[in-house]
């Protein structure tokens, strides 16, 4: 009998040995990507093995043409040796789904030989292996399996895109603590990323507020800074934690409470784009709660100046409108799947709360430069009371994104169903190894139906 040595379990521990384990979320992927870039094509390989099965398929044909007997059964001991050689090798998955392809192919032709030499009852174990193991039936009938969490969703987004991602009919059930570690790190990436967006974004404001602070004193001179003047640390250390402050107080409670869920599944396409509009709609709380407030600041220091608006006027709504967003973006995740109307209205609902306090921003940002006359001191006091708050955000903002990477490199170095490993890698997951070991027994079974 040839002999088959297989090295790719060496070859995996070697790499796997050279390898540096990942720090963050981009490394684990990376690693994931180049362990799919094999230096030897050895699935192309193993595939060609199913060449013997078809050859021996062949000789048993030329055998009954023949009228030899013999030769026909030394034939069948061949293909029943070849197999379970194969089989024995290892209990990965396409290593028994090869095993089980040659057998098939040499089976159809010692049962089409059998057959012609009027010999039914020794062709009816190898008709039976084509006929319960052949391409129209690779499997016995198997109940579908109780979701788990590969089913339902709660991997991270990247593995669910993977061969890691699905789950095979024999398989032991993944559970949510055992793919939570891969999901949150995926999660804590792209807030890290999304701080980022913010914190340019807030730096832009800060230039923007600049820029008509420069053109204010070329206009009203020194008066709008000793007015400014009047408000106290206080005042700037109120309007920090309530326009900024509580609009990052909702997000937090928004997409890290328990009670949401916003992280209890893999970040698709949908909570993606909430997620955008969620962060969006941040970023235009916080400018405008911070302009409310410095102006009932402005109203209570100087009450001469007659700054204080009505209670609840269209910049309240529109903050409060962003504010909204964010715990509503947590939520509609889980409406989304109610039906098409429904969808329709959520995303309606979604792109009215998110894109008119957007536009109702980029008004003002005219309307700095193109406004009434008459209320240029007013917007020239609002820029010098909003501006060094949200400087100071912009910071706090800055000083975030390193506690999100230690927090995304605290999830990576949990890692658990994600994880590669030498037992466990991308070409053999624990479900396949789950898989190729049913498939081993059942195709035990067979082989000794033709000893």
């Amino acid at each position: 009998m040839p002999r088959w040595d297989d090295y790719g379990a060496a070859l995996d521990r070697i790499r796997f040995e050279a390898s540096p384990l990942p720090v963050d979320f981009a490394d684990h992927t990376m690693s994931q990507m180049l362990a799919l870039v094999q230096a030897e094509d050895w699935t192309r390989g193993w595939s060609h093995i199913n060449a013997y099965g078809e050859a021996l398929g062949l000789a048993a044909e030329k055998a009954a043409k023949d009228e030899d007997r013999v030769n026909l059964e030394k034939i069948g001991r061949t293909l029943h040796q070849l197999v379970e050689r194969l089989s024995r090798m290892d209990e990965h998955y396409l290593t028994q789904a090869i095993a089980r392809r040659v057998l098939v192919s040499g089976c159809k032709g010692l049962a089409k030989a059998w057959q012609n030499l009027g010999e039914p009852e020794r062709a009816k174990p190898y008709e039976e292996i084509v006929r319960d193991l052949g391409p129209s039936r690779s499997r016995a009938p198997v109940p579908s399996p109780a979701p788990d969490a590969l089913d339902l969703g709660q991997t991270s987004a990247f593995l669910a895109k993977t061969i890691l991602g699905s789950r095979k009919p024999h398989s032991t059930p993944v559970s949510e603590a055992e793919v939570r570690a891969g999901r949150m790190a995926e999660y804590a990436m792209y807030e890290r990323f999304m701080i980022h967006v913010g914190a340019v974004f807030l730096f832009l404001v800060a230039i923007f507020l600049g820029i008509t602070w420069w053109r204010d004193r070329r206009k009203l001179g020194l008066l709008p800074e000793r007015l400014a003047g009047m408000l106290q640390f206080r005042d700037h250390l109120l309007i920090l934690a309530l326009g900024f402050g509580l609009p990052v107080a909702v997000y937090a409670a928004s997409t890290r409470g328990d009670y949401l869920g916003a992280r209890d599944f893999a970040l698709g396409e949908e909570r993606f784009i909430l997620w955008i509009l969620q962060i969006v709609s941040l970023g235009v709380a916080v400018l405008l709660l911070s302009l409310s407030f410095a102006r009932c600041c402005l109203s209570r220091r100087a009450t001469m100046l007659a700054m204080e608006g009505r209670l609840m006027d269209t910049q309240v709504w529109m903050a409060i409108l962003a504010l909204g967003m964010i715990p509503v973006g947590a939520v509609l995740p889980r409406v989304l799947s109610s039906g098409k109307w429904m969808e329709m209205m959520c995303w309606s609902s979604a792109g009215f709360m998110a894109g008119l306090p957007l536009l109702w921003v980029l008004y003002l940002a005219v309307y700095q430069f193109a406004g009434n006359p008459a209320t240029r001191l007013h917007r020239a006091l609002l820029v010098r009371g909003v501006i060094w708050p949200l400087c100071l955000a912009m910071l706090l903002a800055v000083a975030a994104i390193p506690l999100l990477y230690a927090e995304e490199k605290s999830w990576v170095a949990r890692l658990d169903y994600d994880a590669l490993s030498p037992e466990f890698d991308i070409f053999n997951t624990r479900g396949e190894r789950d898989e190729g070991r049913w498939l081993q027994g059942d195709l035990k079974r067979y082989l000794e139906s033709i000893r």
